[in-house]
């Protein structure tokens, strides 16, 4: 998330927070009046991105959740228990339905990108 917001931030919004400052606004004021709705598109695409790229993290849920059935399960997880345990059928499935919530997300993404 944090790139999108850091390329939006480093365009010509650093005029208008100067001028937000000159007139006047501190810190926070020109972050939430000024700079803010100026980068509102990026902030939408980098939480996009980063909601896309969580779908299918298997390695940092193993790593800090563990596997444990009934308690550490995402969707990820789940694939990776199905294809452990030859559930093949089920495992594509449940990448189908990845699938179709990956698009769900990066559909919006693409509607921001081109207006």
């Amino acid at each position: 998330m944090v790139k999108p917001v850091e390329a939006a931030l480093k365009g010509d919004n650093s005029k208008l927070a100067e001028a937000a400052c000159v007139l006047g606004k501190n810190e926070w004021q020109t972050f939430v009046l000024v700079l803010l709705p100026c980068i509102k598109r990026s902030v939408i695409s980098g939480w996009l991105l980063a909601l896309g790229r969580s779908l299918g993290e298997v390695g940092i849920t193993l790593m800090l959740g563990g596997n444990i059935i009934g308690k550490t399960n995402t969707l990820s997880l789940e694939i990776y228990n199905a294809v452990f345990s030859g559930e093949f059928d089920r495992a594509v499935v449940l990448s189908c339905v990845i699938g179709i919530l990956s698009l769900g997300v990066f559909l919006p993404l693409k509607r921001l990108s081109a207006v």
